[in-house]
């Protein structure tokens, strides 16, 4: 595989650009000029490492060679982590069991709670 790809840092340049699999040049083009409109630095709010990713993915997909080679080594399996920066990740918690967790912690702190109070009243601090 081509140092190219290390340049994505594990992104899939499809999801970096929002554009299908079976995205035209055209397509391409466009989302990687919406998305560095968004992300350049000199926009106020840009992200240069963001604007980098973006660049990179736009090359490796309009590089038909690089694109191909790409396409064939992509494995079938979890999306990559959402993207922050090259050197920090954000992965998603798993979803499911949010109302029992809840419960669960809030349990945990009223028993928490009764618990100091118990063992300052046991002390006479209550007094």
């Amino acid at each position: 595989m081509t140092g190219r790809f290390r340049d994505l840092h594990g992104h899939d340049p499809y999801q970096v650009l929002g554009v299908a699999p079976t995205a035209s040049r055209q397509e391409i083009g466009r989302a990687r000029r919406d998305r560095q409109r968004e992300a350049h630095p000199d926009g106020g709010a840009g992200d240069g490492d963001r604007a980098k990713l973006i660049n990179t993915a736009a090359d490796i997909l309009l590089d038909d060679a690089l694109r191909r080679e790409y396409d064939n080594s992509r494995v079938p399996g979890p999306p990559p982590p959402t993207y922050t920066s090259p050197y920090h990740y954000h992965v998603p918690p798993p979803s499911g069991g949010g109302a029992l967790n809840t419960l669960l912690i809030t349990l945990a702190v009223v028993t928490l709670v009764c618990f100091v109070g118990c063992l300052l009243g046991l002390m006479g601090a209550g007094r």
